[in-house]
């Protein structure tokens, strides 16, 4: 299986579903469809909704910026009354279908019916919305079906500084405004209400176009206008297209094929595809874990061709991946000069040793060097250092027990750890070793006849508070055998 040849059959199928509603197209082209109806409803709401909230966004945009020179000039205050009365009659003049631009103080209350329109409790409501922080549309329809009728259209005043609400703008427009845009509709392009929403479900019509005839039960597109609690309910002109029998008997055909073909398109080549996914996750899945723990099969069997491919790369690739990393590890694990334990290996061992210390098994740790290596580069030359640390390595490694671990930690400095034993075991033990590696030599290697070396010793011990101390504790010790001449062990007892 290929992923080529399951395109190919959904490729196989899509067509056969495309010819399906092709055809299906072609009979329904001979006249209006209800698709098409609905399409030019939405397009017709759509428009209908853009002109009035476009021109609902005008008067908005003309509201702010009055609210923001009555910010900037401070018009609400109680001394400019009578500029600011004077900048609502310019303001409702120069505006268009503007009926009246009021500058209303935070905290109004009183309704206003002395001017046209007048200020109703209704529109004092929407202010008083606005002041307890409460989202307000952009433009309401108050007083319906009254001389007042208007539209309310507010900004707030905002106090430069600190944005503290000093009161509001409110434009009262002329319900033409919106009207104008649905009474344009001809009777051929359906019909049109804009209703304004009180509840869920409760709405009033604030204005309507159209052919009234066309209304039914329900619209087929209802479109927000955005900002407003208002609506555009639409009602499309009824399509003339009567079909025959025979059409709507081979529409119906083709129209049930195409989407049988479609789903089949969709469901057969993923549920191939999802089959062979799994299958190749798994194995997969037991690829990579074989690849984790270091062991790998030599075949594993895969059902999608390109997944076969990679997985020989990969498989190659891990195998490579598997020796290099054994390789790490054993490079890891010993000192590349002179084959000992490596440091890592000595510090892993030390930290076993003291937290057995810890349990009261104590353990010794020598730590040795090379005594005067400048006077062996002399004698041997300075190439030859690598040498007589190689010799000396092996000389300890043959020399102690197989439970010991010796490990090269600096330079020409060696560390031997002698576990769960103490001081007075151990001490004899190393004077023996010093004693015998000083005597033994091996010309062919270029070794001097006698190789002197000193050591510090030292033992782990609970009240050790971590193992860098032990390990100081002894250097220091090797120091003062250093000091002292060299050729001789000396022994630092830990503290109590």
């Amino acid at each position: 299986m290929s992923l080529a040849r399951l395109n190919l059959i959904a490729y196989v199928l899509v067509l056969l579903a495309l010819l399906c509603a092709g055809g299906g197209m072609f009979l329904v082209l001979h006249g209006k469809t209800a698709a098409d109806v609905k399409q030019q409803s939405e397009s017709s709401a759509r428009l209908l909704a853009s002109n009035i909230q476009g021109t609902i966004a005008a008067y908005r945009t003309s509201g702010q910026r009055l609210a923001q020179h009555a910010a900037e000039e401070r018009l609400l205050g109680d001394a400019k009354m009578a500029e600011r009365r004077a900048i609502e009659r310019l303001s409702a003049a120069t505006l268009v279908n503007v009926l009246k631009v009021r500058l209303l103080p935070a905290g109004t209350h009183e309704a206003d019916s002395t001017g046209v329109p007048e200020l109703s409790y209704a529109c004092l409501d929407l202010l008083a919305r606005r002041e307890k922080g409460q989202a307000v549309p952009d433009a309401e329809f108050h007083l319906m079906n009254t001389p007042s009728a208007h539209i309310d259209v507010s900004a707030p005043v905002l106090s430069p500084g600190d944005k503290h609400m000093l009161g509001h703008v409110l434009l009262s427009l002329d319900p033409a405004v919106i009207r104008a845009p649905l009474a344009a509709l001809a009777p051929a392009d359906g019909f049109a209400e804009l209703r304004q929403y009180t509840g869920a479900d409760e709405h009033l019509v604030i204005a309507s176009g159209g052919d009234a005839g066309r209304k039914s039960d329900e619209p087929q597109v209802q479109q927000d206008v955005s900002g407003t609690n208002w609506r555009v309910a639409y009602w499309a002109p009824v399509s003339t297209w009567k079909p025959s029998v025979p059409e709507l008997a081979a529409l119906s055909i083709l129209l049930l094929l195409a989407p049988v073909f479609l789903v089949l398109s969709l469901i057969l080549p993923q549920r191939w595809l999802g089959a062979a996914l799994r299958h190749d996750t798994r194995t997969l899945d037991t690829m990579f874990n074989d690849i984790r723990t270091g062991v790998l099969m030599g075949q594993y069997p895969l059902r999608l061709q390109e997944l076969k491919k990679f997985s020989r790369e990969f498989l190659s690739a891990g195998r490579a991946m598997i020796k290099d990393r054994r390789n790490l590890e054993q490079r890891a694990q010993t000192d590349s000069v002179t084959g000992l334990a490596s440091r890592s290996v000595f510090d892993i061992r030390l930290a076993q040793l003291h937290g057995q210390a810890k349990l009261g098994l104590t353990s010794a740790l020598l730590v040795a060097d090379i005594d005067h290596p400048e006077e062996l580069d002399i004698q041997l030359g300075a190439d030859s250092r690598e040498t007589v640390v190689k010799q000396f390595a092996q000389q300890l490694r043959e020399a102690v027990r197989d439970s010991d671990v010796v490990a090269r930690i600096d330079g020409g400095q060696f560390a031997v750890l002698f576990a769960l034993t103490d001081l007075e075991k151990i001490t004899p033990v190393v004077e023996r070793l010093r004693k015998r590696l000083a005597r033994e030599s091996s010309p062919g290697t270029r070794m001097p006849r006698t190789l002197s070396w000193s050591g510090g010793l030292t033992l782990l011990v609970p009240s050790d508070g971590n193992r860098q101390a032990v390990v100081a504790r002894a250097q220091a010790a090797l120091l003062e055998a250093q000091r002292e001449g060299g050729n001789r062990t000396v022994t630092q007892q830990p503290s109590t």
